[in-house]
């Protein structure tokens, strides 16, 4: 009998450049090594088929997706076009120097439905420092608007050499071009990544505060919804995918570095490309213990505008939320972080930026 899993994550590693913020499992492109790796995905989904019944959402991400060759694309494409199911949400990523009518033309014959671009900055002087090619913007957003109409622009702030006026300009770009979804996160400085060697450093605390209310006034001053920490969207163009991570929900990860988390065991896939071509997949496996479940639901959950769902966390854990952490939940919404309405514990809008200072309270 087929299991269903409502989401599943391809991970394609190849990069045409490498960006100096990066930490994900990523190699300089060559098509001898992309045809390679196909192969080896579609042995995956060919199991995939085999096991599991058709899935609600599908991402491929990277590494840079787009920097695949029309041909290996394809490949991957229409193997993966017959496992999804209703009402789905079928994402690519993508950067903007990769978009092409052949391209767009392709991800629309195989019901892609959602693109996620890579912009970051429309800085040209940030993206020749992060070895990114200038493009339009103008004419490459608008081509994508012709083949896909559910667009997320993904964008950095905090970036070497940009200040308060650069991401001033930034957000006022992003709104000329209406996107439906908007994924904005402050720079982080991970190890083995350049900006870490050559010791650059992340936005003071108190900066980077005022830059986040900033963006999240902006936003929503302009129609979007702040539903997870980093993401914004349109009303109903909420990322289903990443709402299934974020609300604990199962899901497979297939390709070299791919995550994956089925009933209550975690697995990382080796990062390793030469042992992902050897046949070894899982490198990594954890079985979550009830603590660590319940701390991952409760930090997932957080992270969004929904919260807590007291009915689901009473079927998971068979045991009554608001009991088991009353003394945090009391301190918390006395001090006017929390709220509890609807059958749900949530962040108040107000206390969002410091999200993470109040999901700790309950570890």
């Amino acid at each position: 009998m087929k299991r269903k899993i409502n989401s599943l994550y391809i991970h394609i590693p190849f990069c045409s450049q490498i960006c100096p913020y990066c930490d994900f499992t990523k190699f300089f492109n060559t098509t001898f090594w992309q045809e390679k790796y196909i192969q080896e995905l579609l042995k995956d989904i060919k199991y995939i088929k085999n096991n599991f019944e058709t899935f609600k959402t599908i991402y491929i991400g990277g590494g840079t997706p787009s920097c695949l060759t029309v041909k290996n694309l394809e490949n991957l494409l229409s193997n993966l076009v017959s496992l999804l199911e209703g009402n789905y949400e079928f994402t690519i990523e993508a950067n903007p120097e990769d978009i092409s009518v052949p391209f767009l033309e392709l991800i629309n014959k195989y019901k892609i439905n959602r693109i996620s671009i890579g912009i970051q900055s429309f800085k040209k002087e940030t993206l020749k420092f992060l070895g990114r090619k200038i493009v339009n913007f103008d004419y490459v957003i608008n081509l994508i608007k012709k083949y896909c109409s559910n667009i997320n622009l993904d964008f950095i702030y905090g970036l070497p050499n940009e200040d308060f006026d650069d991401l001033k300009t930034n957000l006022t770009n992003i709104i000329k071009y209406n996107p439906n979804h908007i994924s904005i996160y402050s720079l982080i400085i991970s190890k083995n990544t350049t900006f870490y060697n050559e010791n650059v450093q992340e936005l003071e605390q108190e900066t980077s505060r005022i830059y986040y209310d900033y963006i999240r006034d902006f936003l929503l001053k302009n129609g979007y919804l702040h539903y997870e920490i980093s993401n914004f969207a349109k009303p109903g163009f909420e990322s289903k995918h990443n709402l299934n991570y974020w609300q604990d929900g199962n899901y497979l990860g297939i390709g070299v570095g791919a995550s994956g988390y089925i009933d209550k065991i975690r697995y990382t896939n080796s990062k390793s490309i030469t042992s992902y071509l050897n046949g070894k997949r899982n490198y990594e496996k954890e079985s979550l213990s009830i603590k660590e479940q319940k701390e991952e639901f409760i930090m997932l959950n957080l992270r969004t505008m929904y919260g807590i769902d007291l009915k689901k966390y009473y079927q998971k854990f068979k045991i009554d939320f608001l009991f088991e952490y009353e003394e945090v939940i009391k301190e918390l919404t006395r001090e006017g972080l929390l709220q509890n309405e609807n059958g749900r514990i949530f962040i108040k809008k107000s206390s969002v930026p410091i999200a993470d200072f109040i999901i700790r309270k309950f570890f």
